[in-house]
């Protein structure tokens, strides 16, 4: 009994609620991409539920704390091709979460 106490409490110790995220954008070259708008929303409620936002700084990258979970990520940029996905965000204590994402030249329609 209290070794599977013990496993618990531990196993609980390692996972947390909500970790510090970092995305890291960059173009087809690896180059950091300055002013990618980032949009983390709920694929659950749609993308009206949008979780948090922002652009990308010189380096390229976005920091956010999210939730574990499920989210859904968007990237755009002028003169990219639009980044979905949906991601299951696993936090860990005192490990950030880092995602990079490679943008594409080019539009579909409906990108800007």
């Amino acid at each position: 009994m209290r070794a599977g106490l013990l496993l618990s409490l531990f196993s609980a110790s390692l996972h947390c609620a909500t970790c510090d995220s970092q995305i890291r954008v960059t173009d087809p070259t690896g180059a950091s991409t300055q002013g990618a708008q980032i949009i983390f929303s709920s694929p659950a409620a749609g993308k009206a539920n949008v979780i948090t936002q922002g652009k990308t700084n010189a380096q390229g990258v976005f920091r956010a704390t999210l939730e574990s979970g499920t989210v859904h990520l968007e990237v755009a940029r002028a003169g990219f091709r639009r980044y979905e996905t949906d991601l299951v965000i696993r936090c860990r204590k005192d490990e950030p979460v880092r995602l990079p994402v490679r943008l594409e030249l080019g539009l579909r329609q409906g990108d800007y």
